[in-house]
């Protein structure tokens, strides 16, 4: 069963309109996703580019870091030990660190470094989207 974003992206509204822990940015503005493609050598899934129009990023914490975001007004210190899914300016910045910290990303993968970062989890590992091909 093949499933839609869209569907997805409603429950996320129902979700965010109980009164859930969410912390989620504005849509990305109308061209940065593809300045974000061109600028990088790379393109993103579908369904993430219309993820990025309805929210550029974000995440749903526990009670826990809820109140530690209200205590001391910190949602930098919730989002590292949350799951996160990423802004495009954090996919951008982790996906250059990933190059960086890969010795000769360019010749063991060929022109474009095949690993996008999408989500950071809590223990502060990524998951990623693979290119598995040119473009």
């Amino acid at each position: 069963m093949k499933t839609d974003i869209r569907n997805t992206l409603s429950r996320l509204d129902l979700t965010i309109g109980r009164a859930a822990n969410c912390h989620f940015n504005n849509p990305v503005a109308p061209g940065e996703i593809e300045s974000f493609e061109k600028r990088n050598g790379i393109r993103l899934p579908n369904s993430y580019k219309l993820f990025l129009e309805y929210t550029n990023g974000g995440m749903i914490v526990n009670d826990s870091l809820e109140e530690i975001i209200k205590r001391d007004k910190d949602l930098e210190t919730a989002k590292w030990n949350a799951n996160c899914l990423l802004s495009l300016e954090e996919i951008e910045e982790a996906y250059n660190t990933m190059i960086n910290r890969t010795y000769d990303a360019v010749s063991r993968f060929g022109e474009h470094y095949p690993f996008i970062p999408f989500c950071k989890t809590s223990t502060n590992e990524y998951l990623v989207f693979v290119n598995t091909g040119k473009g």
